[in-house]
């Protein structure tokens, strides 16, 4: 067969061999239509992968995650309104669906990956005949370098492609994994009650799926932009001489590819928002009502759910009893930190300083739970205690007031209690009531009389804060958070602790009376200023001197009694005042101050971040309260008992 020549091939046929080419002009045909071949095939390739990638943003991410969404939605609607039933169907479902999600998504990631391997064999030999072409132009070298280092950029592309969708598959497997183990161990353990948990953990499948599948998407992208950097590359070693303008689509095709990474991330920013907005407070569905005073009682606490919010007002501490004066100095102490108590409605901590007990014939039997069982004949008084007066061993109670159900016969058993520096009572076979002026250390014990038969007389000693009316017994369930104030704080005298947020606001400071600049006036009234002081405060404690609980005036001096100190309410006014008629002048009053502690409302309040704690309640009656202060909580109520408290309410203010 005669050849036939093409001036252009013929052209580079003799620039080849002329550049040291040995090959026959055939020879050089076919290597030149072989180039073509592949440069055919990676435009194929790259059509394929963008087509995949189009389908896979466009129409399985949307409708997966849409099928999440909707799925989320249907859920929470059944935690919230069918209850603990439902818990095993929302499990079922969910565990369906995310099954689902997980297939599409390896599905989708397989075939990904199989594009990307296919870009990546095309771009290869793409280079390999770049390399060949390279050699029939003049600037050969120039364009072989810039081809490789093409062929080099989509590698690197493609094989993050690869390695993002691996990695994507495998965060997506883990979060499905660890949604499915959280949500059967939630129902397995918790039970009905833990619904809201359960909902919780399939809001979070929910986003780990979605963002699986955001960066799914995100590697799809990039697979796309592989194959556009490897036809870049096929099209800068197709023609040698056309260097600039590929290195130019090159440029252009990097710049789209950051562009559609910034609008993919855009939209995952926007679907977590979106899924976020799906969510809502698990609990809503209760009610919450309040209770506050030195212990915060109420009746119907929801089973083990958080309070929602829990605070204490911090006080000083002032030792010793009656009004502080020169001649009766209470000492005044703060706080480094809190504990907070949450009890049922027994308030008698368990377990008691003696537990199983035998001496003069009687055994007194621990039954684990509070009550204690007696058998024997008592050949002498056998004393049984719960607490001792010593500081760790005693109960510390709350100022307020008390009862003690009936507990036994007063010829045989009672119950006696002994309040330390003051009084003690003692009860049998009748309820007995006290009151407490201020927080007190107690200790009691069981009193079992000489010479008297108990035969299993099973007793339970029980303590319950006065608004309580059911006397059946409960045992103790007690819960004692203890709270750290950070050192900067120092000493705390006063503030709010905020417990659920976690937040300490300290707004009272200490200042030795001694050293402020005392003054008398012709009324006799002594009179210091303070910078530091809030103007307009009365807030103080002094442990020398009373508090004058009204404003402070010159003219209404006489009135006063002796020995105070107080402030006056005048929005600017920052001066202490007292009356102490024991001083002649004010620089004998300033001396006999020395080392005397004036607790005082300071100008700015300092915040301090704490760890938040949260507090759950019981079923039923609750007691919370701080050592530091009165307490101040919004609970989450039982809804069955919140309606009978509302209903009693009602009934009681219609007779």
């Amino acid at each position: 067969m005669a050849k036939v020549y093409s001036a252009g091939i013929a052209t580079a046929y003799g620039a080849a061999k002329r550049g040291g080419y040995t090959g026959t002009y055939q020879d050089f045909c076919r290597e030149q239509a072989g180039f073509a071949e592949n440069a055919q095939q990676v435009a194929e390739d790259r059509a394929a992968v963008e087509t995949l990638a189009v389908q896979f943003e466009n129409t399985i991410v949307p409708q997966a995650i849409t099928e999440v969404q909707q799925e989320a939605v249907t859920q929470v609607h059944n935690v919230n309104t069918t209850g603990a039933a439902q818990v095993q169907r929302v499990q079922e479902e969910g565990t369906a669906q995310v099954g689902r999600v997980q297939i599409a998504v390896a599905e989708q990631m397989d075939r990904a990956e199989l594009a990307a391997n296919n870009a990546l064999t095309s771009e290869r030999n793409a280079a390999d005949s770049a390399s060949a072409a390279s050699e029939s132009e003049a600037n050969a070298e120039a364009s072989k370098t810039a081809a490789a280092q093409s062929a080099a950029q989509a590698q690197e592309t493609v094989d993050g492609a690869i390695s993002a969708i691996n990695t994507t598959k495998e965060a997506a497997l883990a979060a499905v994994e660890s949604a499915e183990d959280d949500a059967v161990q939630a129902v397995q353990t918790e039970g009905a009650t833990q619904t809201a948990r359960a909902k919780a953990q399939a809001d979070a499948a929910v986003l780990s799926a979605t963002n699986a599948a955001g960066s799914a998407t995100t590697a799809s992208t990039k697979a796309g932009e592989a194959a556009d950097s490897a036809t870049a590359a096929a099209d800068s070693a197709s023609d040698a001489e056309s260097d600039k303008d590929a290195a130019e689509a090159a440029q252009a095709a990097a710049e789209a590819a950051a562009q559609s990474v910034s609008e993919s991330a855009a939209q995952i920013a926007q679907n977590t928002e979106d899924i976020a907005g799906l969510k809502a407070d698990q609990y809503t569905a209760y009610a919450t009502d309040t209770a506050s005073g030195a212990i915060a009682s109420f009746p119907d606490g929801a089973d083990n759910i958080p309070v929602k919010d829990l605070s204490v007002a911090i006080e000083p501490v002032q030792a010793g009893t009656g009004d502080p004066s020169p001649d009766n100095i209470r000492p005044i102490s703060g706080w480094t930190g809190a504990e907070v108590t949450r009890t049922g409605k027994n308030l008698l901590r368990y377990p008691y300083y003696d537990s199983t007990k035998t001496g003069n014939g009687l055994t007194v039997t621990d039954n684990g739970d509070g009550t204690l069982t007696a058998n024997g004949t008592t050949t002498a008084t056998l004393f049984f205690n719960l607490y001792r007066n010593t500081a760790d061993d005693c109960l510390r109670l709350k100022a307020g007031t008390y009862r003690i159900p009936a507990i036994g016969n007063t010829t045989n058993l009672s119950f006696n209690w002994y309040f330390v520096g003051g009084s003690s009572i003692s009860t049998g076979s009748a309820e007995r009531t006290f009151t407490l002026e201020n927080d007190s250390d107690v200790y009691c014990f069981l009193r079992f009389e000489a010479n008297v038969t108990f035969s299993n007389v099973v007793v339970s000693p029980m303590l319950l804060a006065a608004p309580e009316t059911d006397l059946a017994y409960e045992s103790y369930h007690g819960n004692t958070y203890s709270i750290t104030f950070p050192s900067e704080a120092g000493t705390v005298y006063g503030g709010t602790l905020d417990v659920t947020k976690g937040k300490l606001t300290v707004d009272r400071a200490m200042v030795d009376a001694g050293t402020l600049q005392w003054s008398k006036d012709s009324s006799g009234t002594l009179y210091a200023p303070w910078p530091q002081k809030k103007a307009g405060s009365l807030k103080m404690t002094c442990s020398a001197l009373a508090t004058l609980d009204s404003s402070f005036s010159f003219s209404n001096y006489a009135g006063y009694p002796d020995n105070v100190i107080g402030g006056n309410t005048n929005a600017t006014n920052q001066y202490f005042y007292a009356k102490a008629t024991a001083y002649a002048t004010a620089a004998d009053f300033k001396t006999a101050m020395s080392g005397v502690q004036l607790c005082y409302e300071i100008k700015t309040p300092v915040i301090y971040d704490l760890t938040p704690t949260e507090v759950r309640t019981l079923l039923g009656t609750n007691n919370i309260w701080a050592d530091c202060g009165d307490s101040t909580v919004e609970y989450r109520a039982d809804t069955k008992l919140y309606i009978d408290k509302k209903i009693a309410a009602l009934a009681a203010a219609m007779n």
